[in-house]
């Protein structure tokens, strides 16, 4: 899996443009 990369990738307001942003950032919530 790339959660570091999709971590930078969101960081980097990259993320946002992608739908897996979303997801991702609901995993870390749930992660976290």
């Amino acid at each position: 899996r790339q959660g570091r990369k999709s971590e930078k990738g969101i960081k980097s307001g990259k993320g946002q443009n992608r739908p897996e942003s979303a997801g991702f950032e609901r995993a870390m919530a749930g992660h976290r």
